[in-house]
C-alpha cells in the first residue's frame, strides 16, 4: 500500500519580528512612533503606532520588501479616541515586509471644487458629493471633511460619493469639503521601520481514495497564502519520501 504525504510549498512556521528603537527623545517628535508589527496569519500583518495628534489624524502607510525603498502603500484615517493601527491584507505568505508611518498635515491638502446636495427622509440624511480633480496632481486619496473634521477617505480614482447620516435639525449647517492628497509635503517618517514575516501553516491530508487503476485522489487542507504545494511519496513503510510533483495554485 502506498503512503502519500503532502507538504505546502512554503513551510515557514515562525513569525519574525524585528524591533527597532526609533529615535524619539521628545513628545513633539516630527513623525509617528511605531510600536509593533505582527503577522496575524499568512495573509495579513497589523502595525500599531503611538498617537501623533489629539484630534482626527491622517497617516501615510509606507511599505517595502528586502532592500527596496519605502513607498506609500496606503492611507489610514484615525478618528479621535481610536487606536492607531492598520492591517495590511495585501501580502503574500512567507514574505518579510517592513513598515513605517508618516502623518499627513492638512497643509498638504489640495482644495477641490466640490458640489453638494442633501435630502432628508425619516430619520436619515442622504448627502451626495462630487468633485473635480486638481490639474497636474497625482492623487492618492481624497479627504472628505464634514464641518472641518476629517470624515472619510476616498480612492484617488473616485469623483463622487454618497453618504447616509443620522438626521439632524441643523441640516443646513452641514458643511462638506474635499481635498486631494498627494505624497508631497508629508511629515518625516522613521527610515528603519518595523518588520514582520508571515506564517504558512502545514497542509494536512484529509483523505486518499483509489478512483481508477493506478490513480489515487488526494484531498488536503488549504494553507492560506501558499502559492502551491509539493507532493511527496514513498513506496515502502521504511522508505524515504521523494518529491513527485509540484502543484501550483492556492
Amino acid at each position: 500500500m502506498k503512503v502519500i504525504k503532502i507538504l505546502s510549498i512554503l513551510l515557514v512556521a515562525v513569525i519574525t519580528l524585528c524591533t527597532v528603537n526609533i529615535p524619539c527623545t521628545a513628545e513633539t517628535a516630527d513623525f509617528p512612533k511605531l510600536i509593533s508589527a505582527k503577522a496575524l496569519d499568512a495573509g495579513s500583518i497589523k502595525i500599531k503606532w503611538s498617537r501623533y495628534s489629539d484630534s482626527d489624524a491622517l497617516y501615510a502607510i509606507y511599505r517595502k520588501e528586502k532592500d527596496q525603498k519605502f513607498k506609500i502603500y496606503d492611507f489610514s484615517l484615525a478618528k479621535k479616541g481610536e487606536k492607531q493601527s492598520y492591517t495590511d491584507n495585501g501580502i503574500l505568505g512567507g514574505r518579510n515586509y517592513t513598515y513605517t508611518v508618516g502623518a499627513v498635515p492638512q497643509t498638504s491638502f489640495e482644495d477641490c471644487l466640490c458640489y453638494t446636495s442633501m435630502s432628508a427622509e425619516n430619520d436619515r440624511v442622504t448627502v451626495k458629493l462630487s468633485w473635480s480633480k486638481p490639474d497636474t496632481l497625482k492623487v492618492y486619496r481624497y479627504a472628505v471633511l464634514m464641518n472641518g473634521e476629517l470624515a472619510v477617505l476616498e480612492k484617488g480614482s473616485t469623483r463622487k460619493a454618497v453618504y447616509t447620516l443620522p438626521y439632524t435639525k441643523q441640516l443646513n449647517d452641514l458643511d462638506f469639503e474635499v481635498y486631494a492628497i498627494s505624497k508631497t509635503n508629508l511629515s518625516n517618517h522613521d527610515t528603519k521601520g518595523l518588520s514582520a514575516k508571515t506564517v504558512l501553516k502545514k497542509s494536512v491530508i484529509k483523505g486518499s481514495k483509489l478512483v481508477a487503476d493506478n490513480k489515487i485522489r488526494i484531498d488536503w487542507t488549504k494553507s492560506k497564502g501558499a502559492t502551491g504545494y509539493f507532493l511527496y511519496r514513498k513506496n515502502t513503510k521504511n522508505g524515504k519520501y521523494k518529491k513527485i510533483a509540484t502543484l501550483y495554485g492556492d
